[in-house]
């Protein structure tokens, strides 16, 4: 634990001297105002490209929370959406709070609609992208609700998540 909260203070550390003073969750919430921005401006304009900006930045609040969270239980940063869903999966394993939110199907399901139907294809509606940003800021409020929880058992679940990401490090 002590030296995972040394690593912590470092990323930390590091991330000041470059001026940033956020956490992956801070950077979530960040990411998911300028999503709502940017639909914002899509519905003034019409502009397509405003309606792909804000479904990558949804997303991209998805990415950082997931990463927060699985970095608060002691895994260390996926390489890509299947290892996150993986380690997701994992965490709903073990930690009976998470398996009820269902975070890992939620991720999926906001990685499909807004990271492959919204950003790469263009087909998600105004409606539906709106509906899609209400939930991406339900899952931020999981995520805070779940750091303590997982940081808790940051040794225990260090141990499992690292092994799980063995077969990635390959």
């Amino acid at each position: 634990m002590l030296r995972a909260l040394k690593e912590s203070l470092i990323y930390y550390r590091d991330i000041k001297s470059l001026g940033i003073n956020m956490s992956l969750l801070e950077e979530a919430w960040k990411a998911l105002k300028e999503a709502k921005e940017e639909y914002r401006r899509f519905l003034e304009t019409g502009e397509n490209m405003k309606l792909r900006d804000s479904c990558d930045k949804g997303w991209l609040s998805i990415v950082l929370a997931t990463e927060h969270l699985l970095e608060c239980a002691g895994a260390k940063k996926p390489h890509g959406r299947v290892e996150r869903n993986e380690l997701l999966e994992h965490l709903e394993k073990h930690v009976t709070e998470v398996k009820e939110l269902g975070l890992a199907d939620r991720m999926w399901a906001r990685a499909t609609r807004l990271h492959a139907e919204g950003y790469y294809e263009g087909w998600i509606g105004r409606e539906s992208l709106e509906m899609e940003l209400n939930k991406v800021e339900r899952y931020l409020r999981d995520v805070e609700k779940l750091e303590n929880v997982v940081s808790q058992r940051h040794e225990e679940l260090e141990t499992i998540l690292r092994k799980a990401q063995e077969k990635w490090e390959k």
